[in-house]
């Protein structure tokens, strides 16, 4: 890694095989502790399907600057990641297997990235995520979206309608402690 030519979006981190380049504060085993002890914590404080979002970094969005309550009322935890680039298909399959019972992830628009480079990386790791979400049956269970900080309350209107499809699916399904595929 040349550090002078780093953006800091996490790319390197996602696609070294052994773990050993860490992006600072966004240490694979810190976020995988931090959402997989939430998810028990919130799971048994609520009832309602436990949702977790990953939002970008980078991203203006002014509801997610105070997620608490943005969020409130709703069972639903905010993780940054660094950059869509740097967000981990592992971290959302683990989520999962955690106990959350919806993964959303909240990115910038296209137009909108400050880091347009190497935006093909994070098609390319989406991709994988999706078909490895298609074998496990969990397709339906994460969402993502591209939304704009110039178009007002876009994240509450796309968050409602995930957290209703959530519920739907979990109707019959739902048991304290993980979610059921």
């Amino acid at each position: 890694m040349i550090e002078e030519k780093c953006v800091g979006c996490g790319a390197c981190q996602l696609v070294c095989p052994h773990k050993a380049i860490q992006v600072k504060g966004y240490e694979f085993d810190k976020v995988l502790a931090s959402y997989g002890e939430a998810a028990k914590r919130m799971r048994s404080f609520s009832d309602r399907p436990a949702i977790l979002v990953f939002s970008c970094q980078w991203s203006e969005f002014s509801a997610l600057d105070d997620p608490e309550r943005m969020l409130k009322g709703k069972n639903a935890m905010v993780m940054e990641v660094p950059c869509f680039k740097g967000m981990d298909p592992v971290h959302v399959i683990n989520a999962l297997k955690s106990g959350f019972d919806g993964v959303m992830a909240v990115v910038c628009s296209e137009t909108d990235c400050k880091l347009q480079k190497g935006r093909d990386v994070a098609d390319r790791q989406l991709e994988v995520l999706r078909n490895a979400l298609k074998k496990l049956g969990l397709s339906d269970r994460f969402e993502l979206h591209e939304l704009s900080p110039r178009c007002e309350g876009e994240f509450a209107a796309k968050f409602d309608a995930f957290d209703r499809k959530v519920i739907e699916m979990s109707k019959g399904s739902f048991v304290p402690g993980g979610s059921q595929p």
